[in-house]
């Protein structure tokens, strides 16, 4: 970038300021120049011709020329400075509030009244609250501290201005550049809300990623609530990101509903939750049980816990003196017969099945792999 030396006065000819420097695709490049005011009187006028931009696309071998409008300026004197500007956090995350303060410092002796400063970032993808910060009054020498709420939903590099209006004039008074950091992206796949857990464990799956880091970088928390979501019991922390675990709940109550809470972590403490549920946990040591047992008019479902790489699976339903009343296959991948509802307990005709005792048996690769009993009692 080349700059002309500054100038001290300019008489009836023309003089130019260029610059001259290549861009890459969707590049911002700020230029600005100072006018020193020590040689101008308040209320003094400043006249700035039209400015020329000239750009050429060396790929294409043309070019555009774009020409802004005359100006003309009141120079004014404002006593109030913007000072100490600061963000907390430093580095905002996605999506969630950050504060934006400032300092409001009169440099005069004498009080100044009726001080607006507004905070100005480009984009409808910004909230700012409140937009303006009215000040009634500075006196002598005065500072007073102001902040502004922002959320900003685009991650990227945020760049605005602030603004100061008084009754002497306005002037911009700061500018303002920060980067807004995304958060990880998380999903829990299983469980899901609805579904059923058998068994001794709980396969656990997720799937997360940080559009910021590797994956690599992730850490995981897993903790479960058994009372609505209100009390949250940790089962594993720090554990590297694999998207999967084994959770042991041979140990809780069956029947009952659940939810599930992961949250992932980067190394430099972003995160994010996500919370599966309510889904229910039926806990058993075999490979199969009926519920609710005694079977009433409403039916009952088949909880499986089945191993892993088994065959075609098939239910069996027996009278207690052997013979075949009811029997149907079962998909390798099924938790729960039928997948919603209950089965309704009839014979491979539709008949209704009487009150009294029954055998129920899974078959995969024509080996008894579970069994137990139940009682029809409507």
């Amino acid at each position: 970038m080349r700059f002309t030396p500054a100038v001290t006065k300019i008489l009836d000819s023309s003089y130019a300021l260029k610059w001259v420097f290549n861009m890459a695709p969707h590049e911002t490049i700020y230029i600005q120049w100072s006018i020193n005011q020590s040689t101008l009187d308040i209320g003094d006028h400043i006249f700035l011709p039209s400015i020329q931009i000239s750009t050429r696309d060396p790929a294409e071998n043309s070019g555009v020329v774009y020409t802004t409008a005359e100006t003309l300026y009141r120079i004014t004197s404002l006593p109030v400075q913007v000072t100490n500007l600061s963000l907390s956090p430093a580095h905002p995350l996605q999506g969630e509030p950050v504060t934006l303060a400032a300092t409001l410092k009169n440099t005069r002796t004498t009080e100044v009244q009726n001080i607006t400063a507004s905070l100005i970032l480009p984009g409808d993808a910004v909230s700012i609250t409140p937009p303006n910060q009215f000040v009634q009054k500075l006196g002598g020498s005065e500072q007073k501290q102001i902040s502004w709420q922002i959320q900003v939903s685009n991650r990227g590099v945020c760049r605005g201005s602030m603004e100061l209006r008084m009754p002497e004039g306005s002037t911009l008074a700061g500018f303002i550049s920060f980067l807004v950091l995304a958060k990880p992206e998380l999903t829990i796949t299983f469980p899901t809300a609805g579904s059923t857990v058998t068994g001794t464990a709980c396969h656990i799956q997720w799937l997360a990623s940080d559009p910021e880091q590797t994956q690599g970088s992730l850490a995981v928390d897993i903790s479960y609530s058994p009372d609505g979501a209100v009390t949250w019991i940790p089962i594993v922390e720090e554990l590297p990101h694999t998207g999967e675990y084994l959770w042991d709940i041979s140990e809780l109550r069956s029947g009952r509903e659940y939810y599930l809470s992961v949250t992932v972590r980067t190394s430099d403490d972003r995160s994010q939750q996500a919370i599966s549920g309510p889904f229910t946990l039926s806990v058993f040591t075999d490979t199969i049980i009926a519920a609710p047992n005694p079977v009433g008019s409403d039916g009952a479902a088949f909880f499986l816990a089945l191993p892993p790489n088994v065959p075609d699976v098939t239910l069996m339903i027996f009278s207690i003196t052997g013979r075949l009343l009811f029997e149907t296959p079962i998909g390798t991948d099924s938790f729960r017969y039928p997948s919603a509802g209950y089965w309704n307990p009839v014979d491979q005709g539709g008949v209704p099945l009487a009150n009294g005792p029954y055998i129920y048996v899974l078959i995969a690769d024509g080996k008894v792999i579970g069994r137990g009993k139940m009682v029809i009692q409507r």
